[in-house]
């Protein structure tokens, strides 16, 4: 749920934190993140964002689907895959 005072007077993106609102504003100031790849040198806003990223230059996929032997990255990825399996499914009869 996002608060009212959570949006931005920019691009109106709203956000649920304050601040997520901050890291967000430095976007429209021009501030790259504070948190660079080693190998790549794009930066990002958080640690966690750096982590997720990492694993394209590792190769890393760690959620496999447990209908077929595809594999994924993001967990994300895996639930979007996962979700044509179910409409597959649901309509195979």
């Amino acid at each position: 749920m996002y608060h009212v005072g959570n949006q931005c007077m920019i691009c109106l993106k709203k956000f649920d934190y304050p601040s997520k609102l901050s890291r967000h504003l430095l976007v429209h100031m021009g501030i790259k993140g504070r948190y660079c790849c080693p190998v790549c040198s794009k930066r990002f806003g958080a640690p966690s964002k750096l982590q997720r990223h990492s694993l394209v230059h590792t190769g890393q996929r760690s959620y496999q689907c447990p209908t077929c032997p595809k594999t994924f990255r993001q967990k994300a990825h895996l639930k979007v895959h996962q979700s044509t399996w179910d409409r597959h499914l649901l309509f195979k009869d």
